[in-house]
């Protein structure tokens, strides 16, 4: 998702400041998470004005924001409850898209157009089959980047797809929509510790904990007696340590302490221990097309990005789909926001890091659309012929690149992102970002 507005007063995450250097790419100069720099400013009446205008707006807004959210948890619990999947998809469709709409449309944002992408600009051959908008069936993939989660609400409102997100090593992680949203906000995939979660939520867990040892007799006898005694002893699990920045439970002895502090906001939880046979992106697939799941939309990039830049992928996250001589049948979509910047200056949507100071960035503003550009899986799967697996990714995501305005490839990865949250925290606490520019 870009982000553009009137005036050319948006600037690029190319133009971040020296000190986020360090979270910069090294080629291009780019900064994938640095916030843009708006340099339009109000005059002091227009600022009263938004104040006194859009301060009950936003309130209000709010409070429909809520009830949406209320309302999507509300209909995955009763869809979830309907055993046949050819019933219950056109349901929790129907219910989702009015959800999503009024998510949106909370925080402001109107879906303005969707649109073909040029092959001239993306340097690919058209396919013979002229494809249509959004034209993905259940189970076939489809590519996105990241920024939050309006994305999230926007791609479930136009597809009702099954989300992904990949792991801190990779692997694809299939989640709900709530959990999608809950994902969008911290940039990567949440994956809880077994030992920290109730016992009905940590037994789908349970193939992470390592085995455990069988228990050992042992029998003792007295001389003055004929009675024996026995006793069972059970081995101790060494359980993994837990993740980073969480506490200390009273009523877990095997927990133990982080040995060095870590922000709450600062990233994902990474796992533990990885499961002895991990789910690929084919299985995912496989398993939409089925149960009637929609298309399967992922988030290579893994870390939401200021729509400057593509971040690095990994090539686990697409085991079982990309294989050779057979190319990646997969289509991309990219998003933009255009700024309404003469009716009220909007801040970045990507500005904040939590839901709560994203929402706070967004619900001021008067007005913003977004658009959409497709390219169908026909014309992906053109491209990508006859191209090893490796090779088949790397032209994916340089597509990607080329479809977003302005936005280049980068080699960072996803793994700076927690990095970087916790620097522009500490940074914003010491009041660095909030100083004046000469």
């Amino acid at each position: 998702m870009g982000i553009s507005g009137a005036g050319g007063c948006w600037a690029r995450g190319g133009a971040a400041m020296e000190k986020y250097r360090q979270f910069g790419d090294g080629g291009t100069g780019a900064n994938p998470f640095v916030p843009t720099w708006s340099h339009y400013k109000l005059s002091l009446p227009l600022r009263v004005l938004k104040v006194l205008v859009m301060l009950p707006v936003s309130a209000a807004r709010l409070a429909l924001f809520v009830v949406a959210v209320i309302w999507l948890a509300i209909v995955e619990l009763v869809c979830s409850l309907i055993p046949i999947g050819i019933i219950r998809y056109p349901v929790y469709r129907l219910l989702t898209y009015f959800g999503c709409a009024a998510a949106l449309f909370a925080v402001g944002v109107v879906p303005a157009g969707n649109c073909l992408a040029d092959h001239r600009r993306l340097k690919i051959p058209p396919a013979k089959e002229t494809g249509q908008v959004f034209d993905a069936r259940r189970g076939s993939l489809v590519i996105a980047n990241q920024q939050g989660f309006t994305d999230v609400l926007y791609l479930c409102m136009k597809l009702c797809p099954t989300f992904v997100f990949p792991a801190s090593g990779g692997e694809p992680t299939q989640v709900s929509l709530l959990g999608a949203l809950r994902t969008g906000r911290a940039g990567c995939l949440l994956l809880p510790h077994p030992s920290f979660c109730p016992p009905s939520f940590s037994s789908s867990f349970s193939s992470l904990l390592p085995p455990r040892p069988p228990p050992s007799f042992s029998s003792s006898s007295s001389p003055s007696s004929s009675s024996s005694s026995y006793s069972i002893s059970f081995p101790s699990v060494i359980l993994p340590p837990p993740p980073l920045g969480v506490k200390k439970a009273a009523s877990c002895p095997t927990a133990r302490a982080p040995s060095r502090p870590s922000p709450r906001r600062a990233g994902a939880r990474r796992l533990g221990m990885p499961p002895e046979h991990p789910v690929q992106l084919k299985d995912i697939s496989e398993k939409a097309r089925a149960s009637w799941g929609g298309p399967v939309v992922i988030f290579p990039e893994g870390a939401r990005t200021n729509g400057s830049c593509v971040l690095a992928w990994k090539a686990r996250s697409f085991d079982g789909v990309a294989v050779p001589d057979k190319p990646l049948d997969a289509a991309l979509v990219a998003l933009e926001i255009l700024v309404f910047q003469d009716w009220c200056v909007h801040p970045a949507p990507h500005r904040g890091h939590s839901v709560p100071a994203r929402l706070l960035a967004l619900l001021p503003a008067v007005a913003h659309c977004e658009e959409s550009v497709w390219l169908p899986a026909k014309d992906a799967a053109g491209a990508t012929k006859g191209k090893p697996p490796a090779e088949q990714i790397a032209l994916l995501r340089t597509v990607l690149a080329r479809m977003l305005p302005g936005a280049v490839e980068v080699q960072v990865g996803a793994d700076k992102h927690p990095e970087f949250m916790a620097y522009w925290d500490a940074s914003q606490r010491k009041r660095y970002t909030n100083q004046k520019k000469a």
